[in-house]
Formats: structure tokens, sequence, C-alpha cells
């Protein structure tokens, strides 16, 4: 009988099959940051407008960096798509190694294969042959203008309603601009406005984009970037890419963090995806609607009143969401005049030159060709 028992247990190990290399790991999230930093976190945050919402209980947009459920798959490597040309470079959530090949510049090759961002990718077992590995490099936030005498006006949150008759606007003053937009921000309930997304309201983004004004990303859906765990603020930032590929045909390569915030962790993958990372340094408080329109007047002229013009570098932020800034409609202008207007010819009369992100950067365009890590969004679908 015990031979029997034995004979039994043989063949069903015989019968076990391995389980096969997964793209997404089964394992448990890593833990959802809070909006208080680690004490060992460097945390820039310029200003909170108002309470960002808390991440606890989202949906974790898992990445192909960790390993497999079963470490047994580890050893069962697929063979690689036959569709994929040799030496072909890999993209976000492609696999890579001896056996596939190189990640795109900027992403990382994880110990089980798999390009991406995030510290699991770029930290222990990243695979240096076939990647970037340096995980120090954190982007630099610009504050300020680098050409000399150069003012970039700037609006967040947008495009909304409002979006379109600013660019009325700033085009009989023949400004250029720059728009850091969202692809659907629900914080702009606060506005009283209509939400739209930018795929209701591409046509006003594109308008913008083709009249020159810069277009930079301020993530899907306004998301604290300090808030969320990495693999998060990597599908935040490719979901709206998807939607510029499909709006503009291009990418920007500028974004704004929303609030300001950045954390050491957001500044590192930020550097990945390569963006130049810009705030400001002229704050008129448009985004508390506490504040009139004179308020917020004061606050340009307090702020940049005593800098000589020939010589100032500035960066405002304003928010193209708010009727006290941007409300050009008929039923509202001209018997009320916006903070845009005002501002703006305030800061021409003073002899300002107002120039678009790019020109005040002296960076030449901030924009790139789309490639495939922008229809990459993790678990989740990119529209």
């Amino acid at each position: 009988m015990k031979s029997f028992h034995l004979l039994i247990i043989a063949l069903a190990a015989l019968s076990i099959q391995a389980v096969p290399l997964e793209k997404h790991a089964n394992l448990a999230p890593r833990e959802i940051k809070g909006s208080t930093a680690s004490p060992t976190s460097s945390v820039s945050s310029v200003y909170v407008s108002q309470s960002p919402t808390s991440s606890a209980g989202t949906t974790s947009h898992a990445s192909s960096t960790l390993a497999p459920a079963n470490s047994s798959a580890a050893t069962n490597t697929p063979t690689p798509p036959t569709s994929l040309a040799p030496n072909a470079l890999r993209y976000l959530d492609e696999q890579c190694g001896a056996q596939y090949g190189s990640c795109a510049p900027g992403l990382c090759c994880s110990q089980w294969g798999w390009c991406g961002y995030t510290s699991d990718h770029c930290n222990s077992g990243c695979q240096k042959n076939y990647g970037a590995c340096d995980d120090k490099i954190e982007a630099e936030v610009i504050t300020r203008c680098t050409a000399p005498g150069t003012f970039a006006v700037t609006f967040d949150d947008g495009p909304s309603v409002l979006t379109s008759g600013l660019l009325d606007y700033l085009d009989t003053e023949k400004v250029k601009a720059t728009f850091f937009v969202n692809g659907l921000n629900q914080k702009n309930a606060d506005t009283k406005n209509p939400i739209l997304s930018i795929y209701q309201l591409q046509d006003v983004v594109k308008r913008a984009y083709d009249s020159g004004h810069q277009i930079c990303s301020h993530t899907w859906a306004h998301t604290d970037l300090i808030t969320v765990d990495e693999d998060e603020a990597v599908y935040e930032m490719t979901r709206l890419n998807y939607a510029f590929t499909k709006v503009l045909g291009k990418v920007p390569t500028c974004m704004r963090p929303p609030y300001g915030d950045t954390d050491a962790p957001a500044r590192k993958i930020l550097k990945r995806m390569g963006y130049t990372v810009v705030t400001w340094n002229v704050d008129p408080v448009d985004w508390d609607p506490a504040n009139t329109i004179d308020e917020m007047y004061q606050e340009y002229i307090g702020q940049t009143g005593s800098t000589d013009p020939k010589v100032g570098r500035f960066i405002s932020l304003n928010h193209d969401v708010w009727n006290t800034t941007a409300d050009f409609r008929p039923e509202n202008y001209p018997k009320t005049i916006p903070l845009a207007q005002r501002a703006i010819q305030y800061l021409k009369g003073r002899g300002w030159k107002l120039v678009n992100l790019a020109d005040c950067l002296q960076t030449g365009p901030l924009y790139r060709d789309a490639n495939p890590s922008d229809s990459s969004c993790g678990d989740e679908d990119c529209v």
C-alpha cells in the first residue's frame, strides 16, 4: 500500500505544469504614500490651492516590473514575438534583456526583464546592459525663465469653456502663452463651469498649439504626485500623453506637477520620462475664489513691480478655468475685465517681453514624436 501511495504522488508531480510568465505579476500593490512625505524624502511643495484627494483606495496601475507570482516561471522565458525586429528598442511594459533587446532611452530593464520607469525597474537587479539603471538623477524643478527680460504667462487646469475666449484675447494682444493642461480635471467643479475632457475640447487645444502657444502636461486628472505610488504617477503622465498623440500628433516634454508638489521618486520618474519640470515664481493666487480680481492684480504688481523688465525672469501661475481670470464670454465681458487682461496690459506697459515657455527657457521646441510607450497604460485603457 505504501508503494502504491508513492506511485500516485510521483504521477501527480509529473502532471504539474509550470505557471507561464505573466506581464503583470499577481502581487499586492505597493503601499500608497500619503500626502505627508517620509522624514527622509525631499519634497518640493510650492502651494496648495485645495486639499488634494487622497489616493487611499485608488486602483493600482500595475506595470511589469515585479517578480512573477510563481518564481518557477522565471525559468520559462517566452519566445520573443515574431513581429519584433531584431535589436528593436523596447518600450514601456515591453520585455527586455538578452532575448528581447534594450529599452528605449530613459527606460530601465528590470531584473525580471520588463521596461519601465519605477524604482522596481531601476533599482536592485536592474539590467544595465539593456537600459538605464541610475536611480539617483532627479529632474530639476525650474521656477523662472532663462532669458533675461522675459515673462512667461502660464495657465493651469484647462482646457475649459473659457479657454477659447482667452485665446481670442491673446490673439488680439499678439501674446504667446503656455497652457499646462489636464485630461479630465474633476477638481474644476469648484469653478461652477462645465467639466469637459481634453477630447471634448480638442479643437481648442489644437488651436492653441497651432497658434504658437506652448502646450504642456499637468497630469491626466490633476493628481498630486506625492500622494500616489510610482505606477500611478507613470499612468497619470502616460494617459495624458496618449491623448496628446490623438489631439496634437506630438507629445509635450514640459510638465507642471499639480500643486507644485514633487518628491524624489516623482522627480526621478519625470527625469526618466524626459520632462522639463516647471513651476513658477509669480503667484497672483487666482486659484482662491475668495480673492477679488483687484486683489489678484495687486499681487502681480507687488511681486513684479520692483524688478527691472530688462533683466527680470518670471513665470506666472494662472488658471484658465476661473471666471475671475479668463472669462471673456460676451455675457460677462467687458462688463468685468478678467485678471488675464489686466495683468497682460500691465506687464506690456512696463516693457516685459511676454513669451511662451520654450522662448522663456531658450530650449527650442518642447515636443517630441509619439512612441509606443505613450500607448501603454498598465492594466488600464489609455482612453
